[in-house]
């Protein structure tokens, strides 16, 4: 299952917090036990470093994904006509790349996304699911 935003921040700061715990342990012990404790710091550290590096990809991602009017419609569950209602209202901005010619008008994802999550009171992921939906 993926991860959301949230719950990765959630993630790197509770292993950050075990590597620390950790660390703190292994300096009040001695011998194998201490061993034991920095070798678990330290897997606790590149848990926290991969997930830092999935939160990258997520943000990178999001900044370059764009999507449709049907696309929009499609992921709150409503028709195309209350999109355009949005455009037209000033509630949605106007397309990042302007359609015409039977190709669609399109919007970044991380600009729109905020806003139908307020319009629609529904949380939306973080990159947008592309294969699930109408082009």
């Amino acid at each position: 299952m993926a991860k959301d935003k949230k719950q990765l921040l959630e993630d790197i700061a509770w292993h950050k917090g075990r590597a620390e715990m950790f660390r703190k342990n292994a300096r009040a012990l001695n011998g194998v036990r201490c061993d034991d404790a920095i070798k678990q710091a330290n897997r606790e550290e590149m848990y926290a470093i991969r997930y830092e590096s999935m939160l990258t990809k997520i943000e990178a991602k999001s900044d370059t994904c764009y999507v449709t009017m049907s696309q929009m419609a499609a992921i709150v569950s409503r028709g195309k006509k209350t999109i355009v209602r949005l455009v037209e209202r000033g509630i949605l901005p106007q397309p990042d790349i302007e359609g015409g010619g039977g190709k669609p008008h399109e919007w970044r994802w991380a600009t729109v996304k905020p806003i139908l999550e307020s319009q629609f009171d529904r949380i939306m992921p973080a990159i947008f699911p592309h294969d699930r939906f109408v082009r």
